[in-house]
């Protein structure tokens, strides 16, 4: 007894009810391109965001607290209500 075999669809668009024309025009290949050629860029960008992470951390920690908040619910409330 032979088992069936499952027919798979291959189309995997989506049933989207709007297309815009941007999605129309874009040529998915190029860019797939860029990005297999350009994919380690993205680690300088990574290690860039740490540095001024861990930096900023560390030029903090030393520093006195910038407290704002007593201040905020005064000011909230100083606001104009309505336009002149």
């Amino acid at each position: 007894m032979e088992s069936p075999v499952m027919a798979y669809a291959y189309d995997i668009t989506p049933n989207y009810s709007y297309i815009f024309e941007f999605e129309n025009e874009f040529i998915h290949t190029d860019y797939r391109k860029w990005m297999t050629e350009n994919w380690t860029v993205a680690f300088y960008y990574v290690g860039v965001y740490m540095a001024f992470i861990f930096g900023g951390q560390y030029y903090m920690q030393n520093r006195p607290r910038y407290v704002t908040m007593s201040s905020v619910p005064s000011s909230v409330c100083q606001w104009p209500t309505h336009a002149n």
